[in-house]
């Protein structure tokens, strides 16, 4: 993987809040200098990693093999622990991560690597599915341990019990809106991104920066519940 090609992708990210998170069960270039909080010193520990895995991929028999070795790998080497609300700039310091930034993180990787996935948005949570040799696996960046998925039973399971999270909490806070489960683009996770700023930024009565995030998170995603969000502040 080319390091600038990488950095070019991440910046779209780099000065984002994340969210959308909460535990797994226990189961189972110039440019860039412009960007808050970036800088190609950031890069470095990735560098080996891309080298890594890239000799990885070159040699591997079978892509499936390689796709599992790449999880626990970028795991075990770049994200320590988890964070709500974490940056990717928190995973290129110090390891922070939480579904959105670790989602990001293999997102990218995935694409430079060539490989077919699809990033998945739910109500309180974002996660990834990838496909090889007609088969596909989930990738629950938030489980260290068992997060590379592969029996369908398990895939199952996965989307049930987030599925049931969202509903419990839909319930608790009277909604009848519809749950979320759909796929989006690197681009709609980066709007996902503001969505929760603008939340932040309004649950810490900073009303002026909320509205700025909410209306920037319509330009990346324009989504039915960011456009509410963004009614609701200007309001």
């Amino acid at each position: 993987m080319k390091i600038t090609t990488l950095t070019s992708l991440l910046l779209v990210f780099i000065t984002f809040n994340q969210g959308l998170a909460f535990p797994v069960p226990e189961r189972t270039a110039n440019t860039s200098n412009q960007i808050p909080g970036f800088s190609v010193e950031l890069m470095e520990p990735f560098r080996a990693t891309t080298d890594h895995l890239q000799q990885k991929l070159r040699k591997a028999r079978r892509k499936r093999a390689f796709l599992r070795y790449m999880f626990y790998y970028i795991h075990r080497k770049h994200l320590k622990r988890y964070k709500q609300y974490s940056l990717l700039t928190d995973v290129m310091k110090n390891g922070s991560y939480d579904c959105v930034s670790g989602s990001a993180l293999y997102a990218l990787m995935l694409e430079e690597y060539g490989f077919s996935y699809q990033i998945w948005e739910m109500d309180y949570h974002v996660y990834l599915t990838v496909s090889v040799d007609d088969m596909t696996f989930v990738l629950e960046t938030t489980d260290p341990v068992h997060g590379f998925i592969e029996l369908p039973k398990e895939i199952a399971e996965h989307r049930e019990y987030y599925e049931q999270q969202a509903e419990l909490l839909h319930q608790e806070a009277g909604s009848n809106d519809p749950l979320i489960h759909r796929s989006i683009t690197l681009t709609q996770l980066a709007g996902l991104q503001l969505y929760n700023r603008a939340i932040n930024a309004w649950n810490n009565r900073q009303q002026k920066q909320a509205q700025q995030f909410a209306a920037q998170a319509l330009d990346y995603y324009p989504a039915e519940r960011i456009a509410c969000l963004a009614q609701f502040i200007a309001h």
